[in-house]
């Protein structure tokens, strides 16, 4: 969790320094902010194995969406056919 706390405060500090105030600076904030963590991840004991949960985070998020999509669909498909007698 400190490493998503880090990575939160060197976004808001991009946003600040930049001084521009949008979502999508944030965004920029946020990958240059895990960049950051990335490369100092060796030397700091409290980092190790953040790096590596962003990727799984994301890969999880992505079955997710697939796994939700793919439930609709059957349902819909289930919903829009006559059942067969």
């Amino acid at each position: 969790m400190t490493g998503a706390i880090w990575n939160l405060l060197l976004a808001l500090a991009w946003v600040v320094l930049s001084g521009d105030f949008t979502g999508l600076n944030l965004v920029v904030g946020l990958v240059f902010g895990y960049i950051a963590l990335l490369l100092i991840e060796p030397q700091v004991e409290s980092l190790q194995g953040y790096p590596a949960r962003i990727p799984r985070i994301l890969g999880f998020i992505g079955f997710f969406i697939k796994e939700l999509l793919m439930a609709n669909l059957k349902v819909a498909f289930d919903i829009l056919t006559p059942p067969g007698t």
